[in-house]
């Protein structure tokens, strides 16, 4: 699958955020598996279907900082 691509299956499987789902936990997988701590809040938002979840670790409203013609940028 290809969420397994950055976050290897083995590895998601074992459950390595158990209770609590912290900023710090996140981190500390995110350094482990050498990925943007970003790729880890996404997941567990996915996975648990709440994308409010995690918002400030995703960057919630900054895609459209990036694009100079906000016209490319839908509203929100």
């Amino acid at each position: 699958m290809t969420r397994d691509g950055l976050i290897p299956k083995k590895i998601w499987d074992k459950n390595p955020l158990k209770g609590e789902t912290t900023a710090d936990k996140i981190s500390a997988l995110a350094e482990k598996l050498r990925v943007h701590p970003a790729i880890i809040a996404g997941r567990i938002r996915d996975e648990r279907n709440n994308y409010r979840l995690l918002s400030k670790m995703v960057g919630s409203g900054q895609v459209r900082n990036h694009f100079t013609d906000t016209s490319l940028c839908p509203t929100t």
